[in-house]
């Protein structure tokens, strides 16, 4: 979508909501694309104090380092950093990211997880919200 002049897009100075309607259709041309692209990577950097060379690298890996998704349009990967330093840790996918915050982190919690996921489970009969029965193995 190629931008117009500001007069031309039906979007008067006297709107109180000017600025905002002339940011929201710049945003979806492609040299605003770029330039929010840009923005977010500054603040990305700046919030983790790297350079925008260690940011390329960092994202130079396509795919989770857990799972081994990669990344798409539709699936961004996401910077997993330590909740008390902020030191990076790597790149994510987000759910891998979000699993991680849900153990809060904790290794010892995410063992537990392990060990409660290789245990063998046997239990009685357990009855279903439809009245059926369903057996747990």
């Amino acid at each position: 979508m190629k931008i117009r002049k500001k007069r031309n897009l039906g979007i008067s100075r006297n709107n109180p909501n000017y600025s905002r309607d002339y940011n929201r259709i710049y945003r979806k041309t492609l040299r605003g694309k770029v330039a929010q692209a840009r923005a977010n990577r500054k603040l990305t950097c700046d919030r983790y104090g790297i350079t925008i060379d260690e940011y390329k690298k960092l994202f130079s890996v396509p795919f989770c380092r857990i799972c081994g998704k990669k990344r798409t349009e539709k699936h961004r990967l996401h910077i997993d950093h330590c909740h008390e330093t902020d030191k990076i840790r790597g790149i994510l996918c987000k759910g891998c990211n979000q699993g991680l915050g849900k153990f809060k982190d904790n290794p010892e919690l995410l063992k537990k997880a392990v060990a409660y996921l290789t245990t063998e489970h046997r239990y009685a009969t357990v009855e279903n919200k439809q009245g059926g029965e369903n057996q747990c193995q």
